[in-house]
């Protein structure tokens, strides 16, 4: 699982943050995930466990926003966005012909936190 190494950083993150407001209780995290990646919440949920186990932050409550993939029309050029769950493959919304899913950089980052 490489997310592991990337949640307990992010945990670490949490935690410094919340110690400088004051709070040293994480109770809520927010990601921010690209569509089409390797993450999943699962693996992140699973991750956050074995992380946040005996820290301040155990037990908060993780919050997940993804960003939709991106597609490019072979035919006419148009690039549009799609839904978490499309196929990699799609008609364009303006001539209709062959999509590919665009080659993401893959994100997957801490994006808030809630403290208390």
């Amino acid at each position: 699982m490489h997310e592991l190494a990337a949640v307990e950083a992010m945990v670490k993150t949490a935690l410094s943050k919340a110690a400088e407001t004051g709070l040293a209780r994480v109770v809520g995290m927010h990601f921010v995930i690209s569509a089409g990646g390797h993450v999943s919440e699962e693996s992140v949920q699973v991750c956050f466990m074995v992380a946040s186990h005996g820290t301040p932050a155990e037990g908060a409550q993780l919050h997940f926003e993804w960003n939709p993939p991106r597609y490019r029309c072979f035919e006419c050029g148009h690039e549009f966005d799609g839904r978490r769950d499309d196929e990699s493959i799609l008609p364009c919304p303006q001539c209709k012909e062959t999509t590919m899913l665009v080659p993401l950089v893959e994100e997957f980052y801490l994006d808030s936190i809630d403290v208390e």
